[in-house]
């Protein structure tokens, strides 16, 4: 799988001659950017972890990318303690690199146990369809081995994380999600009657982005808009305790690596199905994870957004706030409304623009012009 990822005849190898070392580490390239790279396919013994452990300190001293091909029945039983240690400093480079440097993993075939870990330590997962992911051996826990988390799952694996590299910068310091602008940064924007957050993200887009982790109601991609690498979050209906966690982890990645955010709602609100002490702990989650970032936040609301929600993560936290004309802030669902007032308790983009909830109200053909236009007004927040 790695020799797919990386450029052709571009991996420098090193400790090949370590004993015992099952595992093939070295520097590398994708696109013509350096990067670090290692190959995981045996149980990790504490040489594999030196290796693995050597490679993040490298990286770190070049400021360089770290992509991992995991496919590991993780501890071998006889491994002993010399196993746990291994994994152990195996997370410790990873915590030192976390937020400094962009770690992908890639999972072929199966990675279980603590290599699982190593996985789920990383920025990205990408896996093919066959993999599986899990912290329990399905020997020991049969049931927990159904789902596959990832956030890229694709037929072709290694073109999945090539293109997914193409759109972050290696390291926090890089200016390298900075593309060239395409001639046409003043189109309009064409929607669809009932279009999804996504739908909406892509037409604002100059092109293909990369969908991570859709959960239903949530959206998460990363998209170029005017030559910029954007991270977008997209809500399309009542956002769950699991979602908003989700969202809250990207956003901080974004933010590490200052990548711009932009803020969809279509119909966004949050569950209600779920408990209340759990949706409240992930929504102060998502919405500190919002107010602490540095990054450049614009916010887009261009359905019936849930006004407490909005509140919660975006009112005074975004740099940029646009709403489309028939968009509309709900301060709770309208059967609630109705019962405790017998009318409507929402207010439309026009009321919120007045008392300066949002900045303006904009045509939705314009969303495009503007929100590039918005990016570059702020261009050098990200660099200050």
């Amino acid at each position: 799988m790695l020799e797919k990822i990386l450029d052709e005849n571009s991996l420098a190898e090193y400790g090949s001659l370590l004993e015992g070392a099952g595992v093939t580490t070295g520097c590398a390239a994708v696109d013509g950017r350096l990067v670090y790279a290692y190959e995981q396919t045996g149980d990790v013994t504490a040489a594999h972890a030196k290796k693995i452990g050597g490679l993040y300190k490298k990286a770190l001293k070049s400021g360089a990318p770290v992509i991992g091909v995991l496919n590991s029945g993780g501890t071998r039983l006889d491994g002993g303690l010399d196993a746990l240690a291994a994994y152990g400093e195996i997370f410790r480079e990873q915590a030192e690199a976390k937020g400094r440097i962009a770690q992908i993993a890639v999972v072929s075939g199966d990675c279980m146990g603590l290599c699982s870990l190593i996985a789920a330590n990383s920025d990205f997962i990408v896996a093919d369809k066959k993999s599986r992911l899990f912290l329990q051996s399905p020997n020991v826990a049969p049931e927990k081995a159904s789902a596959l988390y990832a956030h890229v799952v694709a037929e072709d694996a290694a073109a999945e994380a090539r293109r997914l590299f193409s759109f972050i910068p290696g390291n926090a310091d890089s200016a390298e999600h900075f593309g060239e602008a395409p001639p046409d940064l003043n189109r309009d924007a064409v929607f669809g009657k009932d279009s999804t957050a996504a739908e909406i993200a892509g037409e604002i887009a100059d092109g293909r982005g990369i969908t991570l982790r859709a959960r239903g109601a949530v959206h998460m991609s990363l998209e170029r808009v005017g030559g910029m690498t954007v991270g977008a979050v997209g809500f399309d209906a009542a956002a769950d305790a699991d979602g908003l966690r989700e969202c809250a982890r990207f956003v901080r990645f974004c933010d590490s690596f200052r990548l711009p955010l932009l803020f969809i709602y279509e119909k966004g609100a949050y569950a209600r199905d779920c408990p209340d002490t759990e949706m409240l702990l992930r929504l102060s989650d998502f919405a500190n994870s919002v107010r602490r970032a540095e990054a450049l936040k614009i916010a887009l609301v261009t359905g019936g957004a849930s006004a407490p929600l909005y509140s919660a993560a975006l009112a005074g936290a975004v740099d940029f706030s646009f709403a489309w004309g028939g968009a509309s802030f709900a301060l709770m669902p309208e059967e609630g409304a109705k019962k405790l007032t017998g009318g409507s308790a929402s207010f439309t983009a026009e009321e919120a623009a007045k008392i300066g909830f949002i900045d303006c109200v904009i045509e939705p053909a314009a969303s495009r012009k503007r929100i590039i236009a918005a990016l570059e007004a702020g261009f050098l927040k990200n660099f200050r």
